[in-house]
């Protein structure tokens, strides 16, 4: 993997009273918008931030083309991990751009991931009593309360902590040891997750909407599969209520590192919510002239609108998306089409800068979801990680 090298970071300019109160993370975030001249976005964010630790800030007083002419970042600009693997009802897991996997841009192998059977050992118990995530918020203070060392033992999004504030809400239950820049990541991903689906869904017992539980544990090494994923359980209309997450503890400090960390853990909570391994049994899959096509009207009119150039030079393009064919069981039929997507957040590999797309929120709402997407305007602005900023 080839890393980018800047000569300045736009936050090594900051003071130090502002960099006291920065993570790693935000300081890599706050780059990139630098390098990306989102100066506007940048400062806004900033002053938000540190008037919530009472520290005066002049965002004129870092408003110049003399400071924003030092962008860059800490973190590499070059390729990062493959794909991410499913089988039936299991995401078998992000996998790396070493020998045998295939990587972004950067020489891609000839493997496609490992596939990670179902966990028998479903550690969400619905029934349970003492369920964690149903505790409501404390008077006039957060929803969510973290343990004096900075920790969650569990998070919901969706209830306004963060600045997201809507129906659908994604508890997160942390087992094991986390730091906090790592459960920032994740914090990240569920706010992704609570932007871009508004409507609520029936309860399953006392979760509302989903439950999703995150370890960090060993899985197969350094550079192989970097997180996986798997369904607990799902409801009548197909709709999943709980699932997991696990992150391989060989990688989880080169994925902070590297600012992905957010990316896979969005991509993996994705398909918790039943993006790729519930497509089959929702009806959404047809094959078409020997591919695989998702077939929901709304991802169909979005792929069409979003990417005119592949979708108009192919005459089946109306119906349905390509779906990715290559890469066996656990990349294949449950992500976009990795060559004509490239760089979408929910192709089987993961880059180093990822992207939500119009079409996969689309495809949300055909799988029964209600999210931000308007058949109508189906080029209107998609919400992104980068757009977020988080503690």
């Amino acid at each position: 993997m080839r890393n980018r090298v800047f000569p300045a970071a736009w936050t090594d300019g900051l003071p130090d009273d502002v960099l006291d109160v920065l993570t790693d993370r935000q300081e890599r975030k706050l780059d990139r918008w630098a390098e990306q001249g989102k100066h506007d976005k940048l400062l806004k964010k900033i002053e938000k931030m540190l008037d919530k630790h009472g520290i005066d800030f002049d965002p004129d007083d870092l408003d110049s083309t003399e400071f924003f002419s030092a962008r860059g970042g800490k973190k590499g600009g070059g390729t990062t991990d493959g794909g991410t693997t499913d089988g039936g009802t299991t995401d078998g897991g992000t996998t790396t751009d070493g020998a045998s996997a295939k990587g972004k841009g950067g020489g891609k192998g000839n493997g496609g991931g490992t596939t990670d059977p179902t966990d028998p050992t479903d550690p969400t118990d619905p029934t349970d009593p003492t369920d964690p995530g149903t505790d409501p918020g404390t008077g006039d203070g957060p929803y969510n309360t973290a343990g004096a060392d900075g920790l969650y033992d569990v998070y919901v999004s969706g209830k306004g902590d963060l600045g997201v504030t809507g129906d659908f809400n994604v508890e997160l239950i942390f087992n094991g040891t986390w730091t906090v820049e790592q459960q920032s990541a994740m914090l990240l991903a569920a706010e992704m997750i609570s932007t871009l689906v508004t409507g609520d869904i029936a309860d399953y017992s006392v979760i509302d909407d989903v439950r999703i539980t995150l370890s960090i544990g060993s899985i197969d090494g350094s550079y192989g599969t970097i997180a996986r994923a798997a369904l607990s359980g799902v409801r009548a209309n197909d709709l999943p209520w709980a699932g997991t997450v696990r992150f391989d503890s060989a990688d989880i400090a080169r994925l902070m590192t590297d600012g992905t960390a957010d990316d896979v853990a969005f991509h993996e909570m994705m398909h918790v919510l039943g993006f790729g391994p519930q497509w089959d049994d929702l009806g959404l899959l047809s094959t078409v002239n020997g591919e695989t096509r998702f077939n929901g009207a709304n991802a169909t009119l979005a792929w069409q609108a979003e990417y005119p150039g592949p979708s108009g030079v192919d005459p089946y393009a109306g119906q349905g998306v390509p779906v990715e064919m290559d890469g066996g069981a656990g990349t294949a039929g449950v992500h976009w089409d990795e060559m004509l997507f490239r760089k979408e957040i929910m192709t089987g590999y993961v880059n180093a800068d990822n992207y939500i797309s119009a079409t996969t929120v689309a495809a949300l709402e055909d799988m029964g979801y209600d999210t931000i997407f308007d058949a109508a305007d189906p080029l209107a602005p998609i919400p992104q990680l980068d757009d977020l900023l988080v503690a």
